[in-house]
């Protein structure tokens, strides 16, 4: 078993490495801990090997620690998804204002009503490759239309033609450089 799976949630939270690797003194780092404790909200259980974690407070505590810890890029992926509604409205909370603050939040997520309301821009990502770009309210349209018919019989969408358009001709214009 993975000595991390028995350490205590407390040992996890401050990783005292990763602060010194940020820049922070002793003072900052005990400072972060107690907002990373109090933003994970998960009670005793701080105190428990995070081997008896469920998912759920597991995701509580990393996206605590990822985001009280001043990123110029945050990536969120999936986190949101294991999370009560009110964690996950506490988390988009802080994601605004981390992106007010300027910090770059990349946010992965099937939740499309999360998209539309958080993100400016989206990109759908289909067998790997960019099936469309643009605002998050016409990509999330686009998406949950393919996601309804199960095959691609909104391509006469003006919006998705559109996109392809566009996508084709910044790939000529990234080709054209190269």
């Amino acid at each position: 078993m993975n000595s991390d799976h028995v350490k205590k949630g407390m040992q996890q939270a401050p990783h005292r490495s990763l602060f010194n690797a940020l820049g922070y003194t002793k003072e900052e780092m005990d400072e972060k801990v107690q907002g990373i404790i109090d933003f994970a909200d998960i009670g005793d259980f701080i105190n428990q090997p995070v081997m008896v974690y469920s998912s759920g407070m597991f995701a509580r505590l990393a996206f605590a620690v990822a985001s009280n810890v001043d990123p110029e890029i945050l990536i969120v992926d999936e986190a949101l998804a294991v999370g009560d509604t009110r964690f996950q409205m506490k988390c988009i909370s802080k994601m605004k204002k981390l992106k007010e603050k300027g910090t770059t939040i990349l946010f992965v997520s099937h939740a499309t009503e999360q998209v539309k309301r958080f993100c400016n821009k989206a990109i759908w990502l289909k067998d790997g490759k960019i099936e469309a770009e643009g605002e998050s309210s016409e990509i999330v349209d686009l998406y949950e239309d393919f996601m309804k018919y199960g095959i691609r019989d909104n391509v006469a969408d003006v919006r998705l033609k559109d996109k392809e358009e566009n996508i084709s001709k910044d790939n000529a214009k990234k080709e054209e450089v190269i």
